[in-house]
């Protein structure tokens, strides 16, 4: 992907919060007993701003569907919110799970250890 100078921004400002929440992520994992927690209050706050991330960039389809709401913004702006802003919201949700794939929702009921 080419990133040019009107992508600029956007890029720097997304590696900008992705190092920042790596940072708080390592300080939280490194001093918490046992590791991080998707469960704990930094956890959570994890997960809700990886959801509010990931409703922005879902709100595009809704914001080209219904033209009068374009008063929130240009469609530039939101197709750049969408990319950039999305790529973010996946690395703050691997952080809310600590990097722990599946857990009770992920498990098939059809199958069964012997």
């Amino acid at each position: 992907m080419l990133i040019d100078s009107r992508q600029k921004g956007w890029f720097l400002a997304t590696v900008v919060l992705a190092l920042l929440a790596a940072i708080v992520y390592a300080w939280f994992d490194y001093s918490t007993p046992g590791g991080f927690n998707g469960g704990s209050v930094i956890g959570m706050w994890y997960g809700i701003i990886g959801y509010a991330l990931m409703v922005y960039a879902g709100l595009l389809s809704t914001l080209r569907k219904v033209p009068s709401l374009w008063w929130l913004g240009s469609r530039k702006v939101w197709l750049k919110g969408h990319i950039w802003l999305g790529l973010l919201s996946e690395l703050i949700i691997l952080f809310h799970s600590g990097f722990r794939w599946g857990g009770p929702s992920s498990k098939s009921s059809g199958s069964s250890s012997r």
